[in-house]
């Protein structure tokens, strides 16, 4: 039997003799507008010259350009084109075939069709026959040329896009949480019965929802003076406040509204700042700068998830082998309660809660007590070098991961492990910077209240966290026969 010649029954042979493919990257309206069109075109070109497309593969939301997308209904057509009797492959365009960028598309077409010279035959572009040395030149230039044009309508849609931050215009897309744009527009659409229907869409410049904005200024507000993540989620949360797309507030999300530059009435493009913008701020540029560096600082990065009910887990470090100390229990008492304490992970050290975050909480009173007058908020003034020693820490973060995986690999890595060294120390000084700069707000409310005392006890765990986190570097608990607790105050050599 000659290669590629196949024998089938008459009927079968005129049901498979011509089949369609139709593709949309994304069927936005779910209702598959485009392919309609698509398979109309190629129907009627099909009725016009005698034949009828019996068999047709269709694929919704299969991108042209994304790599690693598969196409299910493309691979039961090349399937077909190799098992059946087919003879035309008919498409709107060949690029409904192969996808821009994709170097596999083309060589897999080319082994289903060519053995059996099927024909490509497209309603928008000339025919394809890929068993021809020119057909398989025709359809390398054509798929460069629609890869070219896609990087090109890309690279514009950027520019715009860029061109747009950069003037302060509002980039579009979903509705931000705080923002809503004044107007609204009705877009028509045309089915392919010819039904217009119309609905409508938000459109001109963005302003502020009253409710949402107060919630994001004064979370602002509450991390600046102290508060945590958990503290201002459940304030958004008892508000009945969610989401643009309702869905509820978790501290990440809540990390990312208040991250946002916007609020502060800046244009940012890909991250980076391009200039005001044009619709309302809802909070100044110094404190969302200082709220950020609170946010972004590793060392001060608190209350994300599930809220912390231990006073001290995450300053208490183990006499012994330095590792954290944290809450635990031991046992029950005589009453059935739970006996807490705070233990090492390694089993060195042990102590009872109670009694230490008591002695702590003294010590802790009589310093901010000694050291008010030194307690300040973050400083308008400072904002901006706060964020510098941010941007500053992340890049000294990155070279120091960097220089760790050479250090792994070398031969001979003390001269890497003396420049580990040198950026650590730069590191260090970087963070302290960040936590002189940033400021004590929530030691400084306390201190102001005039009674550090009661103010101390009226406040909840996760403002005493605050306070701690912003005052002592570390508590270290002696080892089991050598029952001491030192604390290491920030600021202290």
């Amino acid at each position: 039997m000659t290669a590629g010649l196949r024998l089938a029954p008459a009927d079968d042979a005129a049901e498979w003799a011509d089949i369609g493919y139709t593709r949309i990257s994304d069927d936005r309206t779910g209702v598959a507008a485009s392919p309609a069109r698509q398979r109309k075109a190629i129907t009627e070109l099909a009725a016009s010259e005698g034949r009828t497309i019996h068999h047709w593969y269709e694929d919704l939301s299969k991108s042209a350009y994304r790599p690693g997308v598969v196409r299910p209904a493309f691979d039961a057509a090349l399937e077909a084109c190799a098992e059946r009797p087919v003879r035309r492959l008919w498409v709107m365009h060949d690029d409904r075939l192969m996808r821009q960028g994709d170097e596999d598309d083309l060589p897999r077409l080319i082994r289903a069709v060519a053995p059996a010279k099927i024909t490509i035959r497209c309603v928008e572009a000339s025919d394809l026959k890929l068993w021809q040395a020119e057909g398989k030149m025709s359809a390398l230039v054509r798929n460069a040329v629609n890869s070219y044009e896609t990087v090109r309508k890309h690279e514009r849609v950027m520019n715009a896009t860029e061109d747009r931050a950069r003037k302060g215009r509002f980039p579009g897309g979903q509705r931000r949480f705080g923002y809503k744009q004044r107007d609204t527009r009705v877009v028509r659409h045309q089915d392919d019965a010819g039904v217009i229907t119309e609905r409508e869409r938000p459109s001109g410049p963005l302003v502020l929802v009253k409710a949402e904005a107060e919630a994001i200024a004064d979370g602002y507000r509450m991390i600046a003076t102290g508060s945590t993540l958990y503290a201002v989620t459940k304030d958004w949360q008892d508000r009945g406040l969610t989401g643009p797309t309702g869905a509820e507030f978790t501290p990440v999300a809540v990390r990312d509204v208040l991250l946002r530059a916007a609020n502060a009435g800046i244009s940012t493009y890909k991250g980076e700042p391009r200039g005001p913008g044009d619709w309302p701020r809802i909070v100044d540029p110094d404190t969302y700068a200082a709220v950020k560096a609170i946010l972004t600082d590793p060392s001060r990065r608190r209350g994300r998830g599930k809220p912390v009910t231990t006073l001290l887990a995450g300053v208490l470090r183990c006499g012994k082998c330095g590792g954290p100390v944290n809450g635990g229990y031991r046992g029950a008492r005589e009453d059935g309660t739970p006996r807490l304490n705070y233990r090492c992970r390694s089993g060195h050290v042990s102590r009872a809660r109670d009694p230490l975050d008591a002695a702590i909480t003294e010590a802790l009173i009589g310093h901010l007590r000694e050291q008010a007058a030194s307690l300040h908020r973050p400083r308008k003034a400072q904002a901006p070098a706060v964020a510098r020693a941010v941007e500053q820490v992340a890049e000294l973060r990155g070279k120091i991961e960097g220089f760790q995986a050479a250090a792994s690999d070398a031969d001979d890595p003390a001269d890497l492990l003396a420049i580990l060294r040198g950026l650590r120390a730069k590191l260090a000084a970087a963070e302290a910077r960040i936590v002189k700069a940033a400021g004590t707000p929530a030691s400084h409310k306390m201190v102001s209240s005039g009674d550090v005392q009661a103010a101390w006890f009226a406040a909840g765990t996760d403002e005493r966290r605050t306070v701690i986190s912003e005052q002592v570097e570390r508590i270290v608990l002696g080892a089991p026969g050598r029952p001491y607790v030192e604390v290491f105050w920030r600021g202290e050599d």
